[in-house]
């Protein structure tokens, strides 16, 4: 486990596109009773412009410098901040997220985000004009691995599964109401799986006692023992 560095208290997820960031970060601010901060929507807030437009309007290089100055003056304490997958080319920013806390990789194989992705335009991936998304991804790779203090690998792990991941791997404490509430839950399914056992175990029980034995091997019925 990397050392908790406290800063203002906050968590940064980074990752590329697709990765869960904004699922997983809404995720998380509510098990550690934080705030969630999706810095894409802070960025078109602030501009009032969609990702895409902007992209549009001021190409790659100036997309990335709106998105370093924005982030870079970010205001927080105690949240769990989700930039966008580009963020880790601004400079300012990355150094004020680490200002802020603890910045966590969310980290998927090139294949997994590829089927996650979707129509890169209409996503607002910030992408070099040539430049194929697998260079894209092999580029940003090194720089999430650079700034991040964790990497969470998310390979074939359901959202819990990570969460419950950042959150051990961070040293977070979850609230003393939701760990109750967490072992109550645990305890409802643990009784509720003990009563669907029962059940089964009572119905093969009666299926066995009304089954009509057939004809088995060497002409004899099934359910009759055969000589030894």
């Amino acid at each position: 486990m990397a050392e908790c560095r406290k800063g203002r208290g906050c968590i940064t997820l980074i990752g590329m596109p697709a990765c869960g960031k904004s699922t997983v970060g809404v995720v998380l601010a509510k098990k550690l009773g934080m705030r969630f901060i999706d810095t894409d929507l802070v960025i078109q807030e602030q501009t009032g412009k969609l990702l895409k437009e902007l992209i549009a309007e001021h190409g790659d290089e100036g997309f990335r410098a709106i998105e370093d100055r924005i982030n870079a003056s970010i205001d927080a304490e105690n949240a769990v901040i989700a930039p966008g997958g580009s963020a880790v080319y601004g400079k300012k920013a990355m150094a004020h997220f680490r200002e802020l806390g603890q910045v966590v990789y969310l980290k998927l194989p090139y294949y997994a985000v590829v089927l996650r992705i979707g129509d890169l335009k209409e996503r607002g991936v910030s992408i070099r004009p040539g430049q194929t998304f697998y260079q894209l991804y092999r580029e940003r790779t090194r720089l999430y691995e650079k700034y991040a203090d964790l990497v969470v690998d998310e390979r074939r792990l359901p959202i819990r599964a990570v969460v419950k991941k950042i959150i051990l791997m961070t040293g977070r404490e979850l609230p003393e109401a939701l760990k109750d509430a967490e072992k109550s839950a645990a305890a409802a399914e643990k009784k509720e799986k003990s009563k669907r056992i029962k059940k089964n175990g009572k119905r093969n029980m009666a299926a066995g006692k009304h089954a009509v034995p057939g004809p088995g091997s060497h002409g004899k019925l099934r359910g009759q023992r055969r000589p030894q």
